[in-house]
């Protein structure tokens, strides 16, 4: 989460939704106040009482919960070997640790994105960053363009996918995938 103090605009940073590069913008272009690293609407409104602009980032649900597993083993020397012995593990870290992130934060991974955010966030979307992001540069008059940081390797996060964890997942996040318009 990242408070931009003289222009009252918080910066909501939902896990595996370029909050990573967001962040690095917004310290490079502004004076900003660091909160939570992933905080949600309630601390903006107890922190940070004064905000009249909150924004954040949504993905689709599958490749984020993809996103986030890959990202958690690190690279690899051999990707595709790695990536194939990754398809039987993902199940097991879905369905036996149920995305658990780390004890000490409100939320786990599987918190719906919605909850993130208040009802009046610009919400920007992860699948259109660059065209969305428009928004926030025009909001904060701010022209320079978004770092791509900490991206992942290629690959197709469908194939980490089995039909019940397919299902598994339109089961956690149902309000997400309605609020904000994603298909498999």
């Amino acid at each position: 989460m990242r408070h931009l103090p003289k222009e009252q605009v918080t910066f909501i940073h939902n896990p595996k939704t370029a909050g990573t590069s967001i962040s690095n913008w917004l310290d490079s272009n502004f004076v900003t106040i660091e909160g939570r690293k992933h905080g949600h609407i309630v601390e903006v409104n107890e922190y940070f009482p004064r905000t009249q602009k909150t924004f954040g980032v949504v993905r689709n649900p599958w490749a984020r919960m993809a996103s986030w597993y890959m990202f958690s083993d690190g690279g690899r020397t051999n990707f595709k070997q790695w990536l194939l012995s990754r398809v039987s593990n993902f199940e097991t870290n879905l369905s036996y640790q149920p995305f658990l992130l780390w004890a000490r934060n409100w939320y786990r991974l599987h918190t719906p994105q919605h909850s993130w955010f208040g009802t009046h966030t610009i919400i920007l979307k992860y699948e259109t960053l660059e065209d969305d992001f428009v928004q926030i540069q025009e909001l904060l008059g701010c022209d320079k363009p978004l770092p791509m940081l900490n991206l992942s390797r290629e690959y197709e996060y469908k194939d980490l996918y089995t039909p019940e964890l397919r299902d598994l997942i339109w089961d956690i996040f149902l309000k997400d995938i309605i609020e904000y318009g994603y298909a498999y």
